[in-house]
């Protein structure tokens, strides 16, 4: 935590050095970000707030910086202030609307406040935008299983397989859902 601490210190010096660089006050919002990650405990869940005040020092002094937004975006989720989160993904997506990872991310917040058939939607634009990435195929396989549409997931789950056969979450959910669909037609008959 000392390590922290003293980063925190040099971003406040390099700010006060230039307070026009909208980079510092990301980079003091990531620290903040990567500290709660790290630590995820009571007293640096109280940081969440700090870091949402550093990234609008940063979107302030850089309104264009889309990953700024989409930074605030994920902290806000993390306080599970999804509705908040689903309007920075939404400027992040206005900003850039080629980063696929945006469209993910605000699918996931879609997710978390049950609203999978819009998820579906974003999830697609994000295979779209990047049909290679696996994650996307895999975070779209789970929304599907969250709707009870285990055969369609099931063809996601391979489609992640097929663009990362190194990542053993897909197979592990694979096998699951597998079962449970198994199961669901078991119960049918």
């Amino acid at each position: 935590m000392f390590r922290f601490k003293e980063a925190l210190e040099s971003y406040d010096l390099a700010i006060q050095k230039n307070p026009d660089d909208a980079e510092f006050y990301y980079e003091k919002g990531m620290a903040f970000y990567l500290a709660i990650i790290l630590a995820n405990t009571l007293d640096e869940m109280n940081r969440l707030e700090e870091a949402l005040d550093n990234y609008d020092l940063a979107i302030q002094k850089n309104p264009e910086q889309a990953d700024y937004f989409k930074c605030k975006a994920i902290t806000l989720d993390k306080m599970n202030r999804f509705q908040e989160a689903l309007d920075y993904y939404d400027l992040a997506i206005y900003k850039n609307p080629d980063d696929a990872d945006y469209f993910k991310c605000k699918a996931i917040a879609l997710d978390s406040l049950n609203r999978y058939q819009e998820a579906l939607f974003f999830y697609d634009q994000a295979i779209q935008k990047n049909p290679e990435e696996a994650e996307f195929y895999f975070e779209k396989a789970n929304t599907l299983n969250s709707m009870n549409r285990y055969e369609e997931a099931l063809l996601y789950y391979d489609l992640a397989i097929q663009r990362n056969s190194k990542d053993s979450q897909y197979y592990i959910c694979k096998g699951l859902y597998k079962t449970l669909y198994q199961q669901q037609i078991i119960y049918m008959i």
